[in-house]
């Protein structure tokens, strides 16, 4: 996957600063540091991971790939806006895959993404823990690593509420962080 320097398109901002990450080509891109892992979905607990747009685009697909099935158990898929450096308004609910089939799923969309940052969301919804491919934060990546939560830890976990049926307007309060998180994929048209 590549991945380019720090850039600050001209559409950007005075004083916004937009995070390294890839060039966002025709393609597939994921969450743009860590090593292949895997993580277990809990039915309920959303997880949040934070995505630099480096310039304006239009994505066609969302996916996931389920490693370890769960009967009765689907997996939602969508996109949140960034505010002071949490997820905020949802951008986009994408639907669900099926988290009993172990497999890459992806599920067709069509929207467009501005400069900046966007949340990556992923829930398990029905009655199974679903194992799914995730992404493992290493600190030696150069991303800060000193209080700045989404990325000292890497990924925000929703704990405490549940998250069922379409995401909410708003994004849920996030209580804990994790050094795994989903790998949601998103494929630049």
């Amino acid at each position: 996957m590549p991945f380019g320097g720090l850039t600050v398109p001209a559409s950007a901002g005075a004083g916004s600063v937009v995070l390294p990450g890839p060039q966002l080509r025709t393609g597939w891109y994921g969450s743009p540091l860590g090593e292949v892992d895997t993580v277990v979905l809990t039915p309920g607990a959303m997880f949040a991971v934070p995505f630099p747009v480096n310039r304006a685009v239009t994505i066609d697909r969302l996916g996931l790939e389920v490693t370890g099935t769960g009967a009765s158990t689907v997996v939602r898929l969508g996109l949140y806006s960034n505010a002071d450096d949490n997820p905020d308004a949802l951008l986009l609910d994408a639907g669900t895959i099926n988290g009993a089939t172990a497999a890459f799923q992806e599920i067709t969309v069509d929207h467009d993404l501005d400069v900046g940052r966007v949340w990556l969301a992923a829930c398990a919804q029905g009655s199974n823990n679903v194992t799914v491919r995730a992404v493992r934060y290493i600190a030696s990546a150069g991303l800060p690593s000193s209080g700045y939560a989404p990325y000292s830890s890497y990924a925000l976990r929703q704990g405490g509420t549940s998250t069922l049926g379409a995401f909410p307007a708003s994004a849920p309060t996030f209580n804990d962080v994790r050094a795994s998180a989903p790998r949601v994929l998103v494929r630049v048209a």
